[in-house]
């Protein structure tokens, strides 16, 4: 692992959590990140989806009843099977939050999602 320049103030603060909590600095180091990563991920997915709401018009004419695949706005490949847009796009973009979707006039149904969050 690398190393992490920490100012003095924020080291204070991970190492008074780690107390608090009884986990090593490393592990709070490791579940910040990991949670900041998560939320970050999470706001460009949502960016995907603005995008591709305001673009749908012109995706219907282009790609109706495909799936996209919308990175920083723009698609960037499209398939009739998912399973294989899926494929080639972790193939080329690795785990890189990208948004696939299919492209089809009828309303996205929104997705709630419930459950505990696993961690170590």
């Amino acid at each position: 692992m690398g190393v992490i320049d920490f100012s003095p103030q924020l080291l204070e603060q991970v190492q008074w959590i780690a107390e608090w909590q009884q986990i090593t600095t490393d592990e709070v180091a490791t579940r910040a990140v990991s949670s900041y990563l998560d939320r970050l991920e999470w706001q460009k997915l949502e960016a995907e989806m603005a995008a591709f709401r305001s673009q749908l018009p012109t995706l219907l004419v282009a790609y109706s009843d495909q799936y996209v695949a919308i990175h920083d706005g723009h698609v960037i490949d499209h398939d009739a099977d998912l399973r294989a847009l899926h494929s080639r796009i972790y193939a080329r973009m690795g785990a890189t939050p990208i948004l696939l979707q299919k492209v089809t006039a009828e309303p996205v149904p929104d997705i709630l999602v419930r459950g505990p969050r696993f961690e170590r």
